[in-house]
């Protein structure tokens, strides 16, 4: 070849080299295999892409059997599909926190509160300080007694006075019966 050619000749790369074969292709004149003869192990068969109508996935020549192992294996409990950013978490702390606050001072009020009705009325027993008990003669009626237990008030006032401090129904009474009556 002269150095005018026009072009590469087949077979020769840069600077006169051979051109490379695909691995395990057979040079002419020499047996396949490597050194001194020794053979290749061979390569594992490059999968091909899915067709049309094939099941499985491109590349897995052997779908059949992985599909019967996962039949068989033990199915996992899918998982949450909510996942938590930072972000999210750092808000989920801080609204645990406001939420564990308010009933803190909820429960802090509740007490409070029933402490400051204990600690207000009258000591017990005071309720009955200006007040005396009556017990009912035959032929007596609410209006006598009130009139006798208060005589410069109005008896209606009076009367009214006598069925609160009593839970009285109504304003008839019993012979017998004991009241609790404003003291004059």
């Amino acid at each position: 070849m002269s150095v005018m050619t026009a072009g590469k000749p087949r077979g020769l790369t840069r600077a006169g080299a051979p051109a490379r074969r695909p691995a395990g292709a057979a040079r002419r004149g020499r047996p396949a295999g490597g050194r001194n003869g020794a053979r290749v192990r061979d390569v594992p068969a490059v999968p091909h892409p899915r067709r049309p109508g094939q099941t499985g996935r491109a590349g897995e020549p052997y779908a059949p059997r992985q599909a019967a192992r996962a039949r068989e294996a033990h199915v996992a409990p899918p998982r949450s599909t909510i996942r938590l950013t930072r972000r999210g978490r750092v808000v989920v702390a801080i609204l645990l926190a406001a939420v564990s606050l308010l009933l803190a001072a909820l429960a802090w009020m509740a007490i409070a509160a029933r402490a400051q009705a204990a600690d207000s009325g009258p000591p017990p027993g005071a309720v009955y300080q200006n007040l005396t008990s009556v017990v009912v003669h035959p032929g007596q009626t609410l209006w006598s007694i009130a009139s006798q237990a208060e005589p410069s008030a109005d008896p209606r006032v009076v009367m009214q006075q006598i069925i609160d401090l009593n839970a009285l129904q109504g304003s008839s009474v019993e012979p017998g019966q004991r009241l609790w009556v404003p003291r004059s």
